[in-house]
């Protein structure tokens, strides 16, 4: 029997998302005024949507837990003192899908309307240059032919967001920076990350070619043109995760597998492995291990140090465990053995290289394709102290809690910056929690041990 189209493995981490071209691309920012409120919106036109109002439905499930945004969150970053944020509505009147963009000033609590644009961001994380003080992102448009088919065309556009004026630009482009395959069969991009010093963006694009969902990953120069790939869609399957500032961006980790057809299906064959790539330089794989069908399950990001860390099935135990290597010095981390599913492991920042997390993702188990995942309804977040052998649960609630890690630029470390959706994906928020204010962590980044008394 073939084996099912790969579109699960995407669907984990990435959405579709068609958004109609509107005129006025770029609109400026609302500029601040003296009386603005807390949420900083005073100065926002009423037929802008606001993302101030509180959502009673959903309350902190810790004392100390900020909730920073209450309605869905499509893609995000932070730097001290912001986090930023994007959401997406729908314009009936223009037929298109116009983006906001938020700031949240994590000391004062200052929510404030940045910018606003015509289409749809990349999902998850932002691209976040900190030497010229930048952010970027990828925007997919598309607009009507008026003909049969295909209807829609799509057109790409490279974002800026200045950290320091919180002005909205898009970027001058001298090449083209897409897959003649991405292009022509209207695909979703994103980008991993991007140098406007050199001019080099590392992009994925996920499309859907002869009925099956395939995705091209490769690095592009606006500037020359040049075209490398790391992994071309037509070859075989490839995803590789998102990639937040405090991991080591000029790198790709995912997991992979190879196509065959077979009486006219396309089924996913051995091997199933997990691979790293140097994407600074040329694309060159660092690292590459198989493992048997239904075994995998998820690869996170490059820590900064060099460990790389995937989850794969304990068959004994049926749970999912953590293994790590360091691809600097080959050396093995063995992760704490605890009774559920430890879950994308990965640092929380680069300057405290022995204050790990993994997410509590439950006992159940659920086969996807050739993959093995989590059946959770609910994760917590758990940070681990590699030197002390501590662990602390951050999380406690009804959600899915996910990605967490540290404000950059901030000194010492404090703040804690995370993600949470409802049990199917849906109503996505983000949180933060000032981990020294709760007894969690020290200032010298090492965890206090829970109150006594407290289980």
């Amino acid at each position: 029997m073939p084996a099912k189209p790969v579109v699960v493995w995407v669907a984990l981490v990435m959405g579709i998302w068609l958004a109609l071209a509107c005129e006025s691309a770029v609109k400026p920012r609302p500029d601040a005024t003296p009386d603005a409120g807390p949420d900083g919106t005073a100065d926002i036109p009423s037929d802008v949507p606001s993302d101030a109002d509180a959502d009673a439905s959903w309350p902190p499930q810790s004392p100390d837990q900020v909730d920073v945004n209450s309605e869905d969150s499509v893609a995000f970053t932070a730097y001290y003192p912001y986090i930023y944020y994007q959401i997406v509505h729908y314009d009936p009147i223009e037929d298109c899908h116009e983006t906001t963009v938020y700031s949240y000033h994590v000391k004062t609590g200052e929510r404030q309307l940045v910018a606003q644009y015509r289409g749809s961001p990349q999902r998850e994380f932002l691209s976040l240059h900190e030497e010229t003080h930048s952010i970027f992102w990828v925007v997919n448009r598309f607009y009507r032919t008026g003909l049969a088919n295909p209807e829609f065309r799509s057109t790409y556009h490279l974002m800026r967001l200045s950290l320091t004026t919180h002005e909205l630009s898009e970027e001058p482009t001298v090449r083209p920076f897409y897959t003649r395959n991405c292009e022509r069969n209207n695909g979703l991009m994103h980008l991993y990350d991007y140098n406007p010093r050199t001019g080099w963006m590392v992009l994925a694009c996920i499309y859907i070619d002869e009925m099956l969902q395939r995705v091209d990953t490769w690095k592009a120069n606006v500037y020359t043109g040049e075209l490398e790939f790391i992994v071309n869609g037509e070859d075989r399957f490839a995803f590789f995760g998102d990639i937040p500032y405090t991991m080591e961006t000029e790198t790709l980790t995912g997991m992979t597998t190879a196509w065959e057809q077979r009486e006219g299906w396309i089924a996913q064959v051995p091997p199933f492995q997990y691979e790293v790539w140097d994407v600074g330089r040329e694309p060159t794989l660092l690292f590459q291990i198989e493992y048997p069908p239904n075994t995998m399950s998820s690869a996170n990001p490059l820590n900064k140090g060099g460990w790389f860390t995937y989850s794969v099935l304990d068959e004994a135990r049926q749970l999912l465990v953590t293994l790590g290597i360091n691809l600097w010095t080959m050396e093995e981390l063995a992760f704490p053995l605890v009774d559920y599913n430890q879950f994308q492991a990965r640092q929380v920042h680069p300057r405290i290289p022995h204050l790990w997390f993994w997410r509590d993702a439950g006992t159940r188990l659920k086969f996807m394709g050739n993959v093995v995942m989590p059946s959770m309804a609910t994760s917590d977040i758990v940070l681990w102290d590699q030197e002390l052998d501590l662990q602390r649960l951050v999380t406690s609630g009804d959600r899915l809690y996910s990605v967490p890690f540290l404000l950059p630029g901030e000194d010492p470390p404090r703040t804690l910056v995370y993600r949470s959706s409802g049990s199917h994906t849906e109503g996505i928020r983000l949180h933060m929690r000032d981990l020294i204010a709760a007894g969690i962590l020290d200032e010298t980044g090492h965890l206090l041990p829970e109150p006594e008394g407290v289980k």
